[in-house]
């Protein structure tokens, strides 16, 4: 059942971290209390508050008592205000007959469970797609694929600015306009959901330009089971063409940017499909959805203005049943890209290079999800260490001559924010 106060809205990527924090802290119990939930939203709070003054040298001290009492009363205030009230909303607590005390309900038991295994697991990529099912169970529909995360993959180059998205998603029906406030808290859920991944643009003069002109980059591909079983019948058909030349068929068969073909064939070669001999059409579907599941890919059925999530193969519509998987790069491939990205970066041959500027533009190219970048780069740092990567320092002059909030890397609890490769291959 939907709360029956539920509104067409989503709450931004902080809400949702204290939501998973509960969870991960308290899912295991049968009631909580409100001192329990607010400790926890104080642990995560400063959490989120030293990380961000840390990333962009904001002269804020929180180990000031007075300052540290202001940020305790926000955080509770909070508590009260946003995070009980959706967790109620969610249907994942209910208020028992003592004040301030709550237990979690019978039909969320399941997923949070499923949330607990996979942090044990250390999978947090399917903690995040467990916490999306309990918002699908409530009635939250202001997440479907199909409507936003479809809607940027139909461009040409699976990127697109804040604004630009905006007007897009205007002409779905969602039976609600798009504002730059709506426009936040979906980008903020795709992107925690690794979905898409959000860049400041940087004006020639070093300034970030406005929140509407961020650019939104497409990290995950998506396919329809009805475009993956179509692909597969097409691929069966043209297995002895190029794969490029392949692509450029599809898309213009179906009339499709090449962008949502590759999307289409990062799902197919995922689920295996462009990889094994055919699949008897009686049986088509519930094979496709048996394999996304297997290999751990993320299938959401949409039906009017609710949606669930796939766990086991049923008779599904093809048509509105999508497919998500990541887009596959090797470590080679990625090094190969990142060092024609800090060449055109550089402006001289002894030039380092923002990490910042890298991702962007590695990210827009690769459609990799950032936290994937930082991975990648980790690796390589770590194998190779100063024989392919120099690091540079960065003073706090430079940052107020930027005026910009530089995201760097973290390796070791170390900051890392310029870097300059000396190698072309690893």
């Amino acid at each position: 059942m939907s709360h029956p106060n539920l509104k067409e809205s989503v709450p931004g990527m902080s809400r949702l971290q204290y939501i998973m924090g509960i969870l991960e802290d308290h899912g295991h119990k049968e009631e909580i209390g409100f001192n329990e939930i607010f400790q926890t939203v104080k642990k995560i709070g400063f959490q989120i508050e030293y990380e961000r003054i840390k990333m962009s040298g904001l002269l804020k001290d929180l180990t000031k008592e007075e300052k540290k009492r202001q940020y305790e009363q926000q955080l509770e205030n909070l508590t009260r205000r946003d995070v009980i009230r959706l967790l109620k909303r969610w249907n994942i607590l209910e208020q028992t007959d003592i004040p301030d005390r709550y237990r979690f309900t019978d039909s969320s038991k399941t997923y949070i469970t499923k949330i607990l295994s996979s942090k044990k697991e250390g999978n947090e990529s399917k903690q995040w797609s467990y916490l999306y099912c309990l918002a699908l169970m409530a009635g939250e529909f202001f997440i479907f694929p199909g409507k936003y995360l479809l809607t940027l993959r139909s461009t040409s180059t699976g990127s697109l600015y804040l604004e630009e998205f905006a007007k897009k998603l205007g002409n779905v029906t969602i039976n609600r306009s798009i504002n730059m406030t709506s426009m936040r808290v979906i980008s903020d859920w795709m992107e925690l959901f690794g979905c898409s991944a959000k860049f400041p643009v940087i004006r020639p003069n070093g300034m970030r330009a406005r929140a509407r002109d961020r650019l939104i980059v497409s990290t995950k591909a998506i396919a329809t089971l009805k475009e993956i079983v179509e692909f597969g019948d097409f691929w069966k058909k043209n297995q002895n063409v190029p794969s490029v030349d392949m692509l450029k068929s599809f898309a213009a068969s179906k009339n499709l940017s090449l962008f949502e073909t590759q999307s289409i064939f990062q799902c197919a070669l995922k689920i295996g499909i462009a990889n094994i001999n055919a699949l008897s059409r009686e049986s088509k579907v519930s094979d496709v959805i048996r394999q996304a599941i297997e290999k751990d890919m993320l299938v959401v059925r949409e039906n009017g203005t609710t949606a669930k999530v796939i766990e086991f193969p049923e008779e599904v519509p093809a048509d509105v049943t999508f497919v998500l998987t990541d887009f596959h790069l090797s470590l080679q491939s990625f090094y190969e890209i990142l060092y024609r990205k800090m060449k055109e970066l550089c402006k001289s041959s002894y030039d380092y290079v923002w990490v910042s500027d890298l991702r962007r533009e590695v990210c827009k190219e690769t459609h990799i999800h950032p936290k994937t970048f930082d991975n990648f780069l980790k690796e390589i740092f770590r194998k190779y260490g100063p024989d392919v990567i120099e690091t540079t320092e960065v003073y706090a002059t430079t940052f107020q001559r930027k005026i910009i909030k530089e995201i760097p890397l973290n390796i070791d609890g170390r900051p890392i924010y310029k870097i300059r490769l000396k190698r072309e291959k690893i």
